[in-house]
Parts: structure tokens; sequence; C-alpha cells
């Protein structure tokens, strides 16, 4: 791969009840860009806050 890019979510860190799936899967995908750094493997990730008009927050 030339390049891997990857999107994850701030609620890692101010997730809520409900949310640790959610917030489990967003640990791992940093987890395993951080991992392919280390190999020397390209990795880029891009953290998202609260998106408007877009999910949970929409719909609430």
């Amino acid at each position: 791969l030339d390049f891997f890019v990857a999107t994850s979510s701030a609620a890692i860190a101010v997730g809520n009840r409900g949310q640790a799936a959610y917030s489990a899967s967003n640990a791992f995908i940093n987890a395993f860009a951080q991992y392919r750094i280390t190999q020397g493997l390209p990795a880029a990730l891009i953290d998202l806050t609260a998106v408007s008009d877009a999910g949970n927050l929409a719909e609430n």
C-alpha cells in the first residue's frame, strides 16, 4: 500500500454510556494506525469530533 488513511472518532476520550463498542472500535483503529507507523508502514488517522447533520447527532 502506498497510503493507509483511516477515520476515527474523538469518542474514545469523551464517549458516554451506550458507546462502549463504538469507542472500543475507534481505539482499535487508532492503535492499528500507530502500529503501522512503528513498523515503518504508511498510516494517517483523521480523528473526527461530532459531525452536525449526521448519525445520532442529527437524530437527537
